[in-house]
């Protein structure tokens, strides 16, 4: 390499001490859910566990069965543990869910050259952790992150052919989120097609994926007070009885077409996007190659969408992408290249790191730190209705007792003085605006960057006299 190149990939230490340092920003500032399932399904769940009440009040998953208890199990666990506000409960659960992911990103990049899984340079494995997402995604306590760090800890552990502990975490990848099986199923076809192993390495992925199984029947049996299959229930519903395409259903290409549709950032997803498929392409026989590919393929079959179902996929896709450009390394495309992922990258990086996922929970805590008392909040019946950004649903763990009520533009003459409202622009003249629901410096990072309006910025506003 030549000297630049050296300096920027030549401590062992420093670039993964950044990723550490992204990845522990990320659960702090990026506050809130990147999507409702990432909330009432895990942390909702987790509430009731440990209070059991306003059963009423949790999605229809719950009386299904459908949701694995694992989860939920474990957050109820680090709440017991952490008895503080609500707020700093699930900033410890997103720092949890950053750590583990980052010790599972270790591993997997520890053996990474045991078999030139990717590249043999670690840290260019590591400064692909620093791709904006990536980060963001790791303080996301959401099944298909969960799900990611057991993969990379089974594929470490297959690397030193460590085959129970390898089917243990495959088995918990699936328990946790069951489309994973998509991707194990095409790294076991490479195992012994490729790789041709034998029957005693397939009975010690089996004995630990029993374990993994059991666990979770286990954990299903402690949450729900009674003997079930999650796993079974989810594909009976959302496979067999096609639940999940009540929600909306996509075309084909979707999972291509939208993250060309994303500004400035369509530079860089093209470039993750032609990486992969040139990975994919040179590299026929890499267990990647065997696992992505059935993985995406039975996204692509399912009529409904959504991209955070692809998160394991694209979290490998920055690697498959320095993978493809470290045979230019010394060269001066080299160099170019890494400056204009350097210029794109870093203020979306900044962007994903520092400002908030979702404002809800922001918005309820502005309003127990307005008035710990209050009982009842409003939010206008129009498009910006608080309440249809919340899916329509209750959050006990953030709202505790405090009921939210729809009203319309006409029904604000109804509303008792001192009343409070959240809206993202002030209701009518005789309403007064008290708190906003991102915090000033993070509102200023977004307004700088020209954050879209999909981060609302609500505010309170209390009625006058």
């Amino acid at each position: 390499m030549v000297v630049a190149e050296e300096r920027f990939f030549a401590s062992q230490k420093l670039l993964p001490a950044l990723v550490l340092l992204f990845f522990v920003a990320a659960a702090l500032f990026s506050s809130g859910f990147h999507h409702f399932d990432e909330h009432y399904q895990i942390i909702e769940f987790a509430r009731y566990f440990i209070h059991q009440d306003q059963a009423e009040l949790l999605p229809w998953e719950y009386g299904a069965r459908l949701r694995p208890a694992l989860q939920p199990i474990l957050a109820a666990a680090i709440m017991k543990v952490f008895p503080f506000n609500p707020w700093l409960q699930a900033s410890i659960i997103q720092l949890f869910s950053a750590l583990f992911l980052f010790y599972a990103l270790s591993r997997f990049i520890a053996n990474s050259d045991r078999n030139q899984t990717l590249i043999t340079h670690k840290n260019m494995l590591w400064a692909a952790a620093l791709f904006y997402i990536i980060p963001y995604m790791a303080a996301r306590f959401s099944a298909e992150v969960f799900g990611l760090s057991w993969l990379l800890l089974a594929l470490s552990s297959s690397e030193k052919k460590s085959y129970i502990s390898t089917g243990l975490f495959f088995g918990l990848a699936v328990v946790v989120r069951l489309q994973l099986a998509f991707f194990i199923l095409g790294w076991f076809l490479w195992l012994f097609i490729i790789h041709k192993n034998n029957l005693q390495t397939l009975a010690k992925l089996a004995a630990g994926a029993a374990i993994a199984f059991a666990t979770g029947i286990l954990a299903d049996r402690i949450f729900y007070g009674e003997w079930t299959l999650t796993l079974w229930n989810y594909f009976e519903v959302n496979v067999l009885q096609n639940k999940s395409a009540e929600y909306g259903t996509h075309a084909l290409l979707y999972y291509f077409s939208i993250p060309m549709q994303m500004g400035l950032l369509s530079v860089l997803n093209a470039a993750l996007l032609l990486a992969s498929l040139w990975f994919f392409i040179k590299n026929p026989k890499h267990p990647l190659t065997w696992s992505l590919i059935p993985f995406v393929a039975g996204h692509l079959m399912v009529a409904h969408k959504e991209m955070r179902f692809l998160f394991p996929a694209i979290f490998f896709m920055p690697f498959m992408l320095f993978h493809v450009i470290q045979p230019l390394s010394g060269k001066p495309i080299f160099k170019v290249m890494l400056g204009l992922l350097f210029i794109i990258n870093m203020p979306v990086l900044m962007w994903k790191t520092f400002t908030p996922a979702n404002p809800q929970p922001l918005a309820w805590k502005a309003v127990h730190e307005l008035n710990p008392q209050v009982q009842e909040v409003y939010t206008i019946e129009d498009k910006e209705d608080f309440l249809r950004h919340q899916a329509g649903l209750h959050m006990p763990f953030y709202q505790q007792k405090i009921k939210l009520q729809p009203v319309s533009s006409e029904q604000l003459n109804l509303l008792q003085p001192g009343s409070i409202v959240i809206n993202a622009t002030s209701p009518r003249n005789d309403f007064t605006e008290v708190k906003e629901i991102t915090p000033r410096w993070q509102s200023t990072l977004m307004d700088k960057w020209h954050i879209p309006s999909d981060n609302k910025r609500w505010k309170l506003y209390i009625k006058q006299k």
